[in-house]
């Protein structure tokens, strides 16, 4: 959807489906940085400067969004003062949701931050993130996610398949999750603030 080689001339309004935002380090590597879900706007940060290169956007299923062009009428948007506000609250509210996920990163165990992330990435019942952003994501070591997931494995949680884990016990997932607050469950979406505020698009 965005790739950190081009330049950002649009805006998406995602209504469904979820992405991976991540970047790609000069030595190749990638890192996981948010799940955008339903309710995003993808592309405000560079519209009004706050970064110069745009992250990574990729569709992890089938997705439906609004797009705004932005050649042509960008200064107009610029001049929205009521387009800006909402722009203003929902970088905030991505901002507080990378604290929320940073606080949980420290305060929960690896099996409720591993079984939350396996439920937010998982597409038609099937884990196929790599293992080794999934640690930097989470902020463990790669050993210490292999046994975590191997753990998974013993008790009949998932089943490994090549590179890729089938979901045998979702509701396990879903208890070991517990009171993490997700980014989905979380999300403060545009329709929401429009809603609340009366902001027109």
């Amino acid at each position: 959807m965005f790739r950190s080689d081009e330049a950002v001339n649009r805006l998406y309004f995602l209504v469904e489906g979820r992405a991976k935002t991540y970047i790609v380090h000069l030595n190749g590597n990638e890192s996981i940085l948010a799940f955008p879900g339903p309710g995003t706007i993808m592309g405000d940060m560079e519209l009004v400067g706050s970064v110069t290169e745009s992250y990574m956007v990729q569709a992890i299923e089938p997705c439906i969004a609004i797009e705004l062009n932005l050649r042509g009428c960008r200064e107009q948007v610029l001049g929205d003062a009521k387009f800006l506000l909402l722009l203003c609250r929902l970088m905030g509210n991505k901002l507080y949701r990378k604290d929320t996920h940073l606080s949980a990163v420290k305060s929960f165990t690896l099996k409720s931050k591993l079984a939350e992330f396996i439920l937010l990435t998982q597409t038609d019942g099937i884990f196929a993130e790599p293992l080794t952003q999934t640690a930097q994501y989470l902020g463990v070591s790669y050993r210490h996610l292999q046994r975590a997931m191997a753990a998974f494995c013993k008790s009949g949680i998932v089943t490994r398949e090549n590179k890729k884990y089938l979901i045998s016990d979702k509701e396990m997932l879903e208890e070991l999750v517990g009171d993490i607050c997700s980014e989905t469950r979380e999300e403060q979406g545009f329709l929401k603030f429009i809603r609340q505020t009366g902001i027109g698009v």
